[in-house]
């Protein structure tokens, strides 16, 4: 129990992968006024936030803990993902620095672009503590089985959100929703760690000192 508590800690992050996945072809026709097939090349610059996270991965996982880590590309994907819904006032606050504008690309695809870099690192250093965790924790012979309920905490823990912000954004629009959806789901990450913490604790079971 123990164990997959700590897996649903570490792995609440890949929930914010399958809400933006569902959410982020609306967001590109609505918001971004992007036909939601060239959604891809609006967040092809998250490859680049992959690259730096892999290389900065193993010292920060020395250093820090896979738990930290988790912790900090959790962070940094939210931050990312509130960005995308606050894509208007971070474009005006970006302009100075596109100095060089493709035509047809308007600043909001832009800044989403720019959302997506963090977005990618924040992602894969959520996975690399994942991985890690498991290989330094999880006796080899059941690697398969640990990997198996990190998919099934994935997609689990991520049916009730789904739901609850895909309504949300058909009532109040898909920005608001973005914005709000990393509190909520950091929320439920530190629910999960807090849980797992609580059934770590030791338990006093020496029997009660007589008067």
């Amino acid at each position: 129990a123990r164990l997959k508590d700590d897996l649903g800690a570490l792995r609440a992050s890949g929930i914010q992968l399958v809400i933006l996945g569902i959410l982020g072809p609306e967001y590109t026709r609505t918001v971004l006024d992007v036909d939601p097939a060239n959604a891809l090349y609006v967040f092809l610059p998250a490859a680049l936030g992959l690259i730096v996270a892999l290389a900065a991965a193993p010292p920060l996982i020395r250093r820090l803990g896979e738990r930290r880590v988790a912790t900090l590309g959790f962070a940094s994907a939210s931050l990312a993902i509130a960005g995308l819904g606050l894509v208007d006032p971070l474009a005006r606050l970006f302009d100075p620095i596109f100095v060089f504008q493709p035509a047809g690309v308007n600043e909001r695809v832009l800044t989403a672009s720019l959302c997506s870099i963090p977005l990618g690192i924040g992602t894969t250093l959520a996975a690399a503590a994942t991985q890690t965790y498991v290989g330094r924790n999880v006796p080899a012979a059941i690697h398969g089985r640990a990997f198996a309920v990190l998919g099934l905490l994935k997609d689990g823990l991520a049916v009730v959100p789904l739901m609850a912000f895909g309504y949300a954004a058909s009532k109040f629009g898909i920005r608001p929703v973005l914005v709000v959806a990393p509190l909520a789901l950091f929320g439920l990450a530190a629910a999960v760690a807090w849980w797992s913490a609580y059934l770590a604790r030791p338990r006093d079971s020496s029997p009660p000192r007589g008067g």
